[in-house]
């Protein structure tokens, strides 16, 4: 690795780590019998992530290859034993850690590197992801035994992806506790990130897939000061799904407020938004304002439809609170929280195959958030090296064997003069 790529990915390690003050996470252990501190711990995984570690014993390994430069401008003095950090990190409390997290994200708020990219306001996607571990026995495990010869436990989080921003940065990741469900830890998710970036003014709009659609999680949002816009399937909201249908399935694409079309291997995409508003539809509903359908097909290079997928949805905002073109953006969006965050921590991170804590629900939960506060360090770095005449930044696994390789060869040549940083303030 050229030295230039080496001093870029450490510095960005030295500057980005000492934001998320894992010094103030609580420890439970006995200070007397504790080498490692439970910053060190934390951070040491963070890095561990980023770099593209699969597991706790990958992660020994990296911290004992690490070049002397990077431990000295790191703070990691030595190797740190898969045995060591499982101890310290199944005692770590998940909401100390999601503090972190706020800490993070508030210090790219600081940098300009959250603004809105063509909307108006910000808009929040929520959704919910799940991991399956043998651990059964915790609060943060929902028992699963049905079809199955052994139980096993689910540990799940409400995901929060900033969607409005060029860096699609989670901005938390609330627990799905033993018995309950997306819809109804909805608000709690909602308040906590009121709770954490209300001050911040980081969005208006939340939006969220058919699973939380309904009249009191619509109410709910209104009373937090908040725009919904959620997901209408027919199987959970069939009437007002066929409302939707019946006012906007039969309209023509010379009939559609507005569309936009790209250029994609083979052929065309093309997606078209029609607006109503809703009053007409369905009264029952908590100040149900607009429907919207968007409806995207894939057409040959002889303008034939291949694939067609409609979607519809309600909303709280009236239909000229945005463009047409800004609609299309709001709900091409919404699959940020899928395409960008659970594809990244599964594909690239390896979250369902490798969790790295399998026997505790708590260990897992915490590495769940550390991997949430890896990601956000990745992305934010990928959206600053994305060139402008590219529509993607790097590959993530690229972004990960680039922080590898710059951990294991950076030499004191190459990272003499980085800048020390000192731990971000809390704002007011």
């Amino acid at each position: 690795m050229k030295g230039r790529k080496s001093r870029r990915m450490v510095g960005v390690l030295r500057a980005r780590l000492p934001e998320l003050q894992f010094r103030r996470v609580a420890d439970p252990r006995r200070r007397a019998s504790t080498s490692w501190k439970m910053g060190e711990i934390l951070s040491s995984a963070t890095v561990g992530i980023v770099a593209g570690c699969r597991s706790l014993r990958d992660l020994e390994a990296l911290t004992d290859e690490m070049s002397t430069a990077s431990r000295t401008g790191l703070h990691m003095p030595r190797r740190l034993p898969d045995t060591t950090a499982r101890d310290a990190l199944v005692r770590v409390e998940p909401d100390d850690l999601r503090q972190s997290m706020y800490r993070q994200v508030r210090a790219a708020h600081r940098r300009k590197a959250l603004k809105p990219v063509g909307l108006p306001f910000g808009v929040v996607s929520l959704d919910g992801k799940f991991v399956s571990i043998a651990g059964t026995q915790s609060r943060f495990a929902t028992v699963r035994s049905q079809g199955v010869d052994k139980p096993f436990g689910m540990v799940g989080t409400i995901n929060s992806c900033l969607i409005s921003s060029a860096p699609k940065v989670c901005l938390d990741a609330h627990s799905i506790g033993t018995g309950q469900g997306e819809a109804t830890v909805y608000t709690d998710a909602l308040v906590d990130l009121l709770d954490a970036y209300g001050s911040l003014n980081l969005f208006k709009l939340v939006v969220y897939d058919a699973g939380a659609c309904s009249r009191v999680n619509a109410r709910n949002t209104l009373d937090l000061g908040l725009d919904y816009l959620f997901r209408v399937k027919q199987g959970s909201q069939r009437k007002l799904y066929d409302a939707s249908v019946g006012l906007l399935g039969s309209r023509t694409l010379e009939q559609a407020d507005g569309f936009c079309e790209e250029r994609v291997s083979g052929g065309l995409e093309r997606r078209s938004i029609y607006l109503e508003q809703a009053s007409v539809v369905w009264q029952r509903w908590t100040k149900q304002r607009s429907i919207v359908r968007q409806l995207h097909e894939i057409l040959d290079e002889q303008g034939c439809v291949v694939q067609s997928d409609d979607r519809y949805y309600v909303t709280s905002l009236a239909t000229d609170a945005l463009s047409p073109k800004q609609w299309i953006q709001v709900a091409r969006g919404h699959w940020a929280v899928e395409n960008n965050c659970h594809h990244t921590w599964d594909a690239v991170l390896r979250e369902d195959d490798r969790p790295w804590i399998d026997a505790d629900a708590q260990g897992a939960m915490v590495i769940m958030l550390l991997r949430r506060i890896a990601y956000n360090i990745l992305t934010l770095l990928r959206e600053v090296t994305r060139r402008p005449a590219d529509r993607r930044g790097p590959a993530w696994r690229d972004l990960c064997r680039w922080f590898y390789n710059a951990l294991i060869a950076a030499t004191v040549a190459q990272l003499v003069g980085l800048r020390k940083r000192r731990p971000a303030t809390e704002e007011v």
